[in-house]
């Protein structure tokens, strides 16, 4: 098999839309959607380490166990099967209680702790995987994201996309439109899955 980097953290499964759960279990539900963004931010900062690996993807399975008291992390260390590695984090009914931050803060240790374990299993160096760690800290376990600006038709104005995924796991995203040094952004977000354009007399529309 063809070794590629370690690049993605993936919390599983994927989440869907913001007014459907992700898991049909609450307490698992909020903690798919509160890992998403440190996965995000801890995928960046492992990305350009790149950790000699036969997969690019660790894909996380949380489950929720009412037996426990506190999140508890495993990973298969043995020789890769599948297209992924993976791991197992398990949370207690209590962390449905917590606040977004005290979640994600809980869900990084747990991630942390992991691929720590996983770098050792593949003959890593783990002292890099600190600062992992301490970006999506340094970030504020927000993940956030803007495109590359959009000029319109007379070259007047600018437009761009901005998203950001705070630690409740609940995506943003709304258009900015500019002048010069100056940006405006509409009081309606962008529609989840929409796109922009600059038509010819107004600043900017969307659609599905």
């Amino acid at each position: 098999m063809l070794e590629c980097p370690l690049s993605y953290v993936y919390p599983w499964p994927a989440q869907g839309r913001a007014d459907r759960p992700t898991d049909e279990d609450e307490v698992a539900d909020v903690a798919i959607r509160g890992c998403r963004s440190i996965a995000e931010l801890y995928s960046e900062a492992i990305a350009e380490l790149r950790l000699a690996n036969r997969v690019s993807e660790l894909r996380l399975f949380i489950r929720h166990d009412p037996e426990l008291e506190d999140v508890r992390a495993t990973v298969q260390v043995d020789p890769v099967r599948e297209g992924f590695e993976m791991a197992h984090v398990h949370v207690p009914t209590g962390l449905a209680a917590r606040t977004a931050q005290l979640r994600a803060r809980l869900l990084l240790e747990a991630v942390h702790g992991l691929v720590g374990r996983l770098s050792v299993a593949r003959g890593w160096d783990a002292a890099p995987l600190e600062g992992c760690r301490r970006q999506v800290l340094d970030r504020g376990l927000e993940y956030r994201w803007s495109s590359t600006p959009k000029a319109s038709p007379d070259r007047r104005h600018e437009s761009r996309a901005e998203f950001r995924l705070p630690a409740d796991g609940y995506g943003r995203a709304a258009a900015s439109i500019g002048c010069g040094p100056s940006w405006i952004r509409p009081t309606r977000p962008f529609r989840s899955g929409t796109r922009g354009r600059w038509p010819e007399r107004a600043p900017i529309r969307s659609w599905p």
